[in-house]
């Protein structure tokens, strides 16, 4: 069929676009869109009436439904019209904004007597039907697959620790006699290390005589524990075993390597303690790799080397046996992904990758055969012989597990992603860090604050209200300036315009622009398949500048009214960020480079740049924070950054015309370890 859709002719067999000499072949994804939009003119069609008929799955993420419906619209623009052709609906959906009209293209002339040839083609295609229709049901009654099919279970569930604190990362040892758990507390600043015996619920603690302790990992088949522990203020990280089957309080340990306490992550020890595992990061790469360390001959290399397209490889756990050892890796522009290394053909393989485009670090054996890992709401246990999912079990919707550690096969406990509490305080004197007192206070996440200077008030992101919204803040109190629906909902990357009236942040992947004073809401879909390392406004509120993640690191423009995109700064750069007065620099390992001047203004000698570093500048000083504990603050020119020292960590800065220091805190929440089974 061909339909008329304003000036575009629409060929549904041929799957072109055209109009006059410009022909456009649309690919299979697009001509079954526009085809579900025909068949249903000036109708919302929700996101999800698009993925039921149009993706005919049970999940798609949603930057696959912008980016199809950004290029659909793409190519149905024309200068003949006046509005686009498919208007989307806050909140709602999509619609066609017209009727289309349907151009017969086969004769109407009616033969009296059908020839042969129609015979044969009349009776294939009944024959054609009713192979559909066979096909069909037996596609429908036939049992799915065990890697599909998501079965139900009855849960039970309980807390397993209930103390004050946040208690995290439950860890039990290969005969389930001890569960080892670290327990912070945000007051005192303390962490402590518990394990507990199991058959009477006694526990002891470990404490180190100067050190902050956290529980990593048993080792293999032994009743030792590889703890982390760290002095911030001597820059100190060792990686150390406690030997606990004499189940006493104890404070002495045995070094096993030391450590960087901001790169280093998880660990196994294998069960005659000669070989460490663990992630670090790669400082020129940007991302983690996997380590083998012998702690005899003191050397290292990598079986997962860091490279420029991952975040890196996360939780090595080694099997019961000591054959295997799984771990994840976090890939750019992938979802999460379970691999098994042999320590027999020395070989890798993939084992599973996420359905859900949400991050989890919950991943267990549960025997030596068996794997279990948590996908969004769904338990995955997967059979390492063959590679397969052999079970899915949906969770209930209030258990949403970050790191688990299985007592038997269905009784697991488990602690939530969840253990941050962001909030915003603020420092009037930058000597005086001590004295920050807070801003906005929330029991829920809030981050990324954004001060106006003119109006005396603040934006900011905070999921008070259960997902993630753009709020505004001032003397009267906050108001809700979004209103997104969906839970899986991410807000980062939060700026305010020169003009002070729109916002631009990133929702899901996506740069979105608020107009503050309406409400109104717009996508910008030139950068909706970029991933970005940071962005900020331009020289005025009509351009974008913008960094992306991976090799091509160069500044570059992007311009709303002449839709032209250039390059203004070949030198990668780690982030960007506007002077109070909105000049855009950008932090390069040389320094700071103003994008309009290409300035370069050296850094002090106690900065270095790197991905966690944020920078702010009012008149002619510029402020730095580390993210960690410290905010730095010089002119061009200084040898020594002052430095003001906090007392809890830092998420974002912004600062006023003041000079008052504007900070996203974050401190942990009172959180408990819980058990489900079932």
């Amino acid at each position: 069929m061909i339909y008329q859709l304003g000036p575009w002719l629409f060929d549904s067999d041929l799957c072109l676009l055209s109009n006059g000499d410009i022909k456009t072949e649309l690919d299979p994804l697009l001509v079954r869109l526009l085809r579900y939009f025909i068949a249903h003119p000036k109708q919302i069609i929700s996101r999800q009436m698009l993925v039921d008929y149009v993706w005919q799955q049970s999940f798609v993420d949603d930057n696959a439904i912008n980016r199809a419906m950004s290029e659909l619209r793409k190519q149905l623009q024309h200068s003949e019209l006046e509005a686009p052709l498919i208007k989307t609906h806050y909140r709602k959906g999509y619609s066609l904004q017209l009727q289309p009209n349907v151009i017969e293209t086969q004769s109407t002339e009616v033969n009296e007597k059908p020839t042969r040839t129609n015979v044969r083609l009349s009776t294939l295609l009944i024959i054609g039907v009713l192979l559909c229709v066979v096909g069909l049901l037996y596609w429908y009654f036939w049992p799915k697959q065990s890697s599909d099919y998501v079965a139900t279970a009855d849960f039970n569930t309980e807390l397993a620790t209930n103390d004050s604190g946040a208690e995290m990362l439950p860890l039990f040892s290969f005969d389930k006699a001890f569960m080892a758990y670290t327990r912070s507390y945000p007051d005192t600043k303390e962490r402590k290390v518990h394990i507990r015996r199991m058959a009477d619920k006694q526990e002891i603690t470990l404490v180190h005589p100067t050190m902050m302790i956290s529980a990593l990992a048993w080792q293999n088949q032994q009743h030792s524990l590889i703890v982390q522990a760290v002095d911030i203020s001597l820059g100190k990280c060792e990686l150390l075993l406690a030997n606990v089957s004499g189940f006493k309080a104890r404070s002495d340990f045995t070094h096993l390597s030391n450590c960087n306490y901001q790169t280093d992550g998880y660990v196994a020890l294998d069960k005659q303690g000669r070989y460490l595992y663990y992630t670090s990061s790669n400082n020129e790469l940007k991302t983690k790799a996997l380590l083998k360390y012998d702690t005899e001959t003191k050397i290292s290399h990598a079986l997962v080397p860091a490279r420029p397209d991952l975040f890196g490889p996360a939780m090595p756990k080694l099997s019961q046996d000591g054959k295997w050892l799984a771990y994840l890796i976090f890939e750019k522009n992938k979802r999460v992904q379970v691999f098994l290394h042999s320590f027999e053909t020395l070989e890798s393989k993939r084992l599973y990758q996420n359905k859900s485009a949400t991050y989890s670090f919950a991943l267990d054996w549960v025997d030596a055969k068996t794997l279990r890992f948590i996908d969004y709401d769904q338990i995955v246990t997967i059979d390492i012989n063959s590679s397969s999912v052999i079970e899915r079990l949906s969770l209930p919707d209030f258990v949403l597990p970050y790191y688990i550690s299985h007592r038997s096969k269905t009784d697991l406990y488990y602690t939530t992603g969840n253990t941050q509490h962001y909030g915003f305080k603020q420092v009037d004197d930058f000597g005086r860090g001590h004295d920050a007192y807070i801003i906005y206070e929330s029991k829920q996440n809030s981050y990324f604050i954004q001060y106006d200077n003119e109006r005396q008030q603040s934006y900011f992101i905070s999921k008070r209200s259960g997902i993630p919204q753009v709020w505004h803040g001032n003397k009267l109190g906050v108001k809700q300036l979004t209103h997104f629906e969906d839970k899986a909902t991410a807000l980062s990357k939060l700026k305010l315009s020169p003009n002070s009236n729109h916002l631009l942040f990133e929702r899901n992947n996506c740069i979105e622009i608020l107009n503050v004073e309406s409400g109104k809401l717009r996508s910008v879909d030139f950068l909706a398949k970029k991933e970005l390392l940071s962005i900020i406004w331009g020289e005025n509120s009509n351009t974008l500048l913008y960094v992306e993640k991976g090799d091509d690191a160069r500044v570059k423009r992007y311009d709303f009214i002449t839709e032209e995109q250039q390059t203004i700064l070949s030198v990668n750069s780690l982030s960007l960020f506007n002077s109070n007065n909105g000049v855009p620099y950008a932090a390069t390992d040389k320094g700071l480079v103003n994008l309009d001047t290409k300035e370069l203004v050296t850094l002090p000698d106690n900065i270095i740049v790197d991905l966690n570093m944020r920078f702010s500048s009012v008149d002619d000083y510029f402020y730095a924070t580390d993210r960690i504990k410290t905010v730095y603050r010089f002119k061009a020119g200084d040898k020594e950054a002052d430095v003001s020292k906090l007392d809890f960590n830092i998420h974002s800065m912004d600062i006023t015309n003041k000079h008052q220091i504007l900070l996203g805190s974050r401190t942990m929440k009172d959180i408990n370890i819980e058990r489900i089974w079932w």
